[in-house]
């Protein structure tokens, strides 16, 4: 599990390699959520995912892309808006391996 540090702005793209993929993240936020899009290699790979509090990402799962990102609220069960990334709202990037064993966490709760 790899935290990705964030700016607490509302909207923020940046480039960053997980697991050697070339990942051009994009967090912006419409309405009173904040949304993801993602690239792999410059190329769409989903658009539009909503950001939600210890739920992963990305809804589904390809092989084009190993593993998800998933938000954390440090302080209770908020979901996370721009103002306080970093602080209260963590971004973590998990590997398809670690999103099957916070599944199985999730499910035993």
């Amino acid at each position: 599990m790899i935290e990705i540090p964030l700016e607490q702005i509302p909207n923020q793209k940046f480039e960053i390699i997980l697991n050697q993929q070339d990942c051009t993240v994009h967090l912006y936020v419409r309405g009173d959520y904040l949304y993801l899009d993602l690239e792999i290699a410059n190329t769409p790979f989903f658009y539009g995912a909503i950001c939600l509090n210890r739920t992963p990402v990305l809804p589904v799962q390809k092989e084009t892309f190993n593993g998800n990102f998933l938000f954390i609220d440090t302080l209770g069960r908020q979901h996370p808006e721009y103002t306080k990334l970093n602080d209260r709202y963590k971004l973590y990037y998990l590997t398809d391996d670690e999103v099957v064993e916070f599944n199985n966490i999730i499910l035993s709760d």
